[in-house]
């Protein structure tokens, strides 16, 4: 038995090795990250040429298992890009509208060449799209922006039979449609005070289960 140094931390150890260089399991894992990234860093141009080299030989097998792996991750793929999103939301945005600023002319270029070779699918799309509460909304949110100049934020959920009533210029209360009676204006200030005691009163209703609990 002879006293021996981790050649990692340093610590000194009894071992019947001579040659032994690390005193635990973890060390001597250290020992093989540390190989590696020297490696990787001394060789980083041979390594990215045989990685080249080996996507273009097997480019249509990767991109086949690429596809069946998502597939069959649909759940976890959704989930993580969500996750991911939220934590480097701003960095993500920034870097979006700097390409987009860069590259708007070959965006757009693209964009009409793809609109006259998939025009039926698009609108096919947009049809079945327009159809759902996101698809409503957004129609009301744009034809507010365009026409009145409003803004559009709901305080609750789009559901069947209702419209959108704006208690003011940006904020929104989706009730029934029978509710929402003609004859007020927000910018003429005209008959908004009953119009906006119903809807307040129906927001009110809607979450009458989480006010009994504050």
């Amino acid at each position: 038995m002879i006293i021996l140094y981790c050649g990692i931390c340093g610590i000194k150890f009894i071992s019947n090795k001579k040659n032994k260089l690390w005193c635990s399991e973890r060390c001597y894992k250290e020992k093989i990250k540390r190989y590696k990234h020297n490696y990787y860093k001394n060789n980083i141009e041979k390594i990215t040429n045989q990685h080249k080299e080996y996507y273009e030989q097997y480019k249509k097998e990767i991109s086949e298992q690429h596809v069946e792996y998502r597939n069959n991750h649909k759940k976890e793929y959704k989930e993580y890009f969500k996750n991911y999103y939220q934590s480097y939301k701003i960095e993500i945005d920034e870097n979006h509208k700097k390409y987009y600023k860069k590259y708007i002319v070959n965006i757009k270029n693209y964009q009409g060449e793809y609109y006259k070779t998939h025009k039926n699918e698009l609108n096919k799309y947009k049809k079945e799209y327009y159809k759902t509460n996101k698809g409503k909304e957004s129609i009301k949110r744009t034809k507010n922006k365009r026409k009145r100049n409003f803004g559009f934020n709901p305080l609750n959920e789009y559901f069947n039979n209702s419209e959108a009533h704006h208690i003011n210029t940006i904020d929104v209360i989706y009730i029934p449609i029978n509710y929402h009676f003609k004859g007020h204006s927000v910018l003429k200030n005209k008959n908004m005070e009953p119009i906006n005691t119903v809807a307040f009163f129906f927001l009110v209703m809607q979450n009458i289960d989480k006010f009994r609990y504050l």
